[in-house]
């Protein structure tokens, strides 16, 4: 019976899927016993069964493979905008699971370039914007990383129509902002594309103390390169050299010479009984002294 079910996701065909699906949940050996019906037509991107499954059996949306992909991370990553939606309408928390790299949807969807599943994925779920893998990267860095520079340019509107541009320096674990990555990969109309936002900071640094320009005259050739750093140095960009120099300079001042500490005038009062004791004393002993003498 599995494989009557299987040879209609193959096709797509979802007359008397009910059925033939029901037959599959039932089976109790077999190699694909236990299987997950709607993450094997996600998979496979197969719209059409995808979407009938989702109707007939909603629980079945939260299943996942032993990467952790669910069957909104097959749809985003395959660009299947209908079942993305039919998803995401079913229950908004499937927007934020998440695989064994703590990717979510959103995530596989920039690193292959969905753009209108993104724009699906944000207007579903803003919040996602902010979501971040396991080495700290939010879909922004994906996308850049990844050269989806169609997809990134979605993001940036979508982060600008969400008011959530201080993602522009957010660090992945490396420490690299958006401006380094385009200042890396030399892309001078991204470069400018981050720029054109008043929240970005271009003198942070990564883990290694580099800055957006340090990256770019690590490896400076040729004209682009010239174009970059005019756009960085127009906005006032540093070296991180520069930067430590300036800190140090700032935040060293010498020290205030402590003021004299004021003496009571119990102090100076004790001081002169005690002097005065003294010659008291010292009289007495030279009188007694001459005393004895003259009488001896």
């Amino acid at each position: 019976m599995a494989e009557r079910f299987l040879e209609a996701i193959q096709h797509d065909d979802i007359a008397e899927l009910g059925p033939k699906l029901e037959s599959f949940l039932a089976q109790e050996d077999g190699p694909c016993q236990g299987c997950n019906p709607l993450l094997i037509a996600c998979e496979q991107s197969k719209v059409k069964c995808a979407m009938e499954i989702i109707r007939l059996k909603p629980e079945l949306v939260w299943g996942k493979n032993q990467e952790g992909y669910s069957p909104m991370h097959f749809s985003s990553e395959d660009g299947l905008v209908p079942v993305v939606k039919a998803l995401a309408e079913l229950t908004v928390g499937l927007c934020h699971v998440r695989d064994n790299n703590s990717r979510t949807p959103l995530h596989v969807a920039a690193l292959k370039g969905r753009e209108e599943v993104v724009r699906t994925l944000v207007m579903a779920c803003p919040e996602s914007l902010k979501r971040m893998t396991s080495l700290q990267e939010t879909a922004l860095h994906l996308a850049l990383k990844q050269k989806q520079y169609g997809a990134f340019e979605v993001l940036m509107k979508e982060i600008q129509k969400h008011k959530q541009e201080e993602l522009l320096n957010w660090k992945d674990h490396e420490g690299n902002t958006l401006l380094h990555i385009a200042t890396s990969h030399k892309q001078p109309q991204i470069v400018q594309l981050i720029l054109n936002s008043t929240e970005v900071q271009v003198n942070l640094q990564n883990m290694k103390g580099f800055t957006a320009l340090d990256l770019l005259n690590q490896n400076f050739s040729d004209s682009i390169d010239n174009d970059i750093s005019q756009l960085l140095l127009q906005v006032g960009a540093k070296e991180g050299y520069a930067l430590q120099s300036f800190e140090i300079q700032t935040h060293h001042h010498p020290q205030p010479p402590s003021p004299p500490i004021p003496k009571s005038p119990k102090f100076k009062e004790m001081m002169v009984l005690s002097l005065s004791s003294m010659t008291k004393s010292v009289l007495l002993a030279v009188f007694i002294f001459l005393a004895g003498a003259t009488y001896s």
